[in-house]
């Protein structure tokens, strides 16, 4: 049976919801629950709402600029905080330091998205791309493979990487991949990752870090997977520790 996901949002971004419910639709594992597209104030859509909420697995609000103030989805936050369904939100950026209530900065805001009101491509392309994340999030929390996955599905967003080499000398850097295996630092492709082996039953991801030339440096990354797209351990080129973790 396909878990539930409950899409709440406003009618103002009806489009990015029904981004949201392609990608959902896309898979064999979830169906979305769409109650209305024009939210009127009715007891029967109400009572509606309520049952959507609490035949979900999860909650997925879209919180922008359109529905921060919502009547509507403040309202299913809190229903679905009641009864404790488990909430991923999807935030536009520029509203962290606003949010208040169930929502807040201080929680775990994996999936943020950078809005702008003067460039509706821009931003319904970064909503895209946040919005499959979480897909495939979710896809490999209940241990299925997406049909296309890449390190980049599995290093979601900026991460950290600290190292620990075999005399004692240890050092850090702050990266992300794009573009499917591109490993870029402050802004900069710095590597190729090549040779990718994913085992997610094993809980391990080997890679071949290749520098870009006239770079020549390599180096042969061994890892586990201590949470899926958060926290991973394990050896580069066999002896040096190293660890990465999610910061954003």
């Amino acid at each position: 049976m396909k878990k539930k996901i409950f899409i709440s949002y406003s009618d103002n971004d009806r489009n990015k919801m029904r981004s949201v419910e392609r990608l959902i639709n896309a898979t064999n594992t979830f169906t979305p629950i769409i109650i209305a597209d024009n939210r009127q104030i009715l007891l029967q859509l109400t009572e509606k709402v309520k049952t959507g909420i609490f035949e979900s697995d999860y909650f997925v609000p879209i919180l922008t600029r359109n529905s921060i103030s919502s009547q509507w989805v403040n309202q299913e936050i809190g229903f679905a905080n009641a009864i404790n369904r488990k909430t991923i939100p999807i935030v536009e950026k520029q509203l962290i330091d606003i949010l208040k209530g169930f929502i807040h900065k201080q929680l775990d805001l994996s999936y943020l998205f950078e809005g702008n009101a003067e460039n509706k491509r821009s931003e319904a392309s970064k909503f895209s791309s946040i919005s499959k994340i979480l897909v495939t999030d979710l896809l490999l929390e209940n241990n299925v493979t997406p049909k296309v996955i890449s390190l980049e599905n599995l290093f979601p967003g900026k991460w950290r990487n600290i190292y620990m080499i075999a005399d004692g000398r240890t050092g850090s850097e702050e990266f992300e991949i794009r573009e499917g295996n591109k490993y870029i630092i402050k802004g900069k492709h710095m590597f190729n990752l090549e040779n990718i082996s994913i085992d997610l039953k094993k809980n391990k991801i080997k890679f071949k870090k290749v520098g870009i030339p006239p770079d020549n440096r390599f180096a042969n990354d061994d890892i586990n997977i201590l949470e899926i797209s958060k926290k991973y351990e394990g050896l580069e080129d066999g002896t040096t520790k190293i660890s990465y973790y999610r910061i954003d």
